[in-house]
């Protein structure tokens, strides 16, 4: 996750052999050091993350913000040797036994496709509307792992933000950590009602829908 967050890139395209190189390359540099200490102090002033780590197989902070890099990381991808998945927001870590929903909530034609332009939003502090992706139905593998999740063993978890940019940064999503399926309905895209273990924060709701 550390060197998916620092170096954003693969091994390959970094020119390292191994993983002590992410770090010993970083150590030649004081001054970048001395800017990411100072970045992470001030973050660790204003987080909203509160300190809890509430899954074993997970170490991801509830309410922390992560990036796309980190999250696959934390779900078992090597971000050292392979690049990150890109594109949809539905990842499935096999190893964990988990799908991953990554979330927008507000959506631009500028950010988003016609086909991509799912109405998701936020019902309450702990009820959350998703659509799946366009061409998912309730028979397909992914739309039977999602509705019986429970039955089969899976874990929901869901990572939510408000926009995908600030101005020309890309924002993280926040991690809400695991979800039950409460309620679906329709076909191409599935309309599914989460309910989180843990109640989200409530300024996220402000703007949600």
């Amino acid at each position: 996750m550390l060197h998916g967050l620092i170096w954003q890139n693969p091994a390959s395209k970094l020119g390292m052999t191994n993983r002590g190189e992410s770090f010993s390359r970083l150590s030649l540099n004081p001054k970048a050091l001395g800017d990411m200490i100072e970045i992470a102090e001030y973050r660790h002033g204003i987080t909203t993350s509160l300190g809890l780590t509430p899954y074993p197989e997970t170490p991801l902070e509830l309410h922390a913000h992560y990036g796309n890099t980190e999250i696959q990381s934390a779900f078992g991808r090597d971000v050292f040797e392979g690049s990150v998945q890109s594109g949809p927001g539905v990842l499935l870590s096999k190893d964990k036994k988990s799908y991953v929903l990554l979330i927008t909530l507000q959506k631009s034609e500028r950010d988003f496709s016609p086909s991509t332009m799912y109405r998701d939003y936020l019902v309450s502090r702990q009820i959350l509307r998703w659509e799946s992706q366009g061409a998912t139905n309730q028979s397909s593998p992914t739309g039977q792992n999602l509705i019986h999740h429970l039955e089969r063993g899976i874990s929901i978890h869901l990572f939510v933000r408000k926009t995908k940019y600030l101005g020309n940064k890309v924002l993280p999503y926040q991690y809400l950590g695991k979800a039950t399926c409460v309620k679906f309905e329709g076909e191409c895209p599935i309309r599914f009602d989460w309910k989180l273990e843990h109640l989200m924060p409530g300024e996220l709701l402000e703007g949600g829908q």
